[in-house]
């Protein structure tokens, strides 16, 4: 089992109920570990996110905490790079108990491309959204 680190920023680009008018940037620190499976199955295992809210409108809304979770593979064709799907829990500042959807996606057939992170994080009160993204690699650098 091998793990790595990567580091995505970006803002919140969309709120609903009680965080309609939340305003934030975030960086999002995600470790991802492996996990052993069968041959010729696609790769997947289990992941941390260290979340911390920078430049927040409301400071006690800042969007800082942990979140775990699975991650898995998403088959994509070839030239559009790798993808994969993270779901989990967490609490995060502000926001208390909630449970994320998130969408990575590596870059393609590009030179040089930046991976991004489409979150959805739901509480009781609402959904916040982030659309964030890593520092640039070259081109079909797998996700994880």
């Amino acid at each position: 089992m091998s793990s790595g680190s990567t580091r995505f920023t970006g803002p919140v680009t969309g709120a609903t109920g009680h965080f309609r008018h939340l305003r934030a940037q975030v960086r999002i620190t995600l470790t991802a570990r492996f996990a052993p499976v069968p041959s010729g199955s696609p790769p997947a295992g289990t992941f941390s996110a260290d979340v911390a809210g920078t430049r927040c409108t409301v400071p006690r809304r800042c969007l800082t905490g942990r979140l775990t979770g699975t991650w898995s593979t998403r088959r994509t064709l070839p030239d559009v790079g790798s993808s994969v799907k993270l779901s989990g829990r967490g609490r995060l500042t502000g926001v208390g108990e909630v449970a994320m959807s998130a969408i990575g996606q590596g870059p393609g057939n590009i030179a040089v491309g930046h991976p991004t992170l489409e979150v959805r994080l739901r509480a009781k009160d609402g959904v916040v959204r982030l659309a964030t993204k890593a520092p640039a690699v070259p081109g079909f650098t797998p996700f994880f």
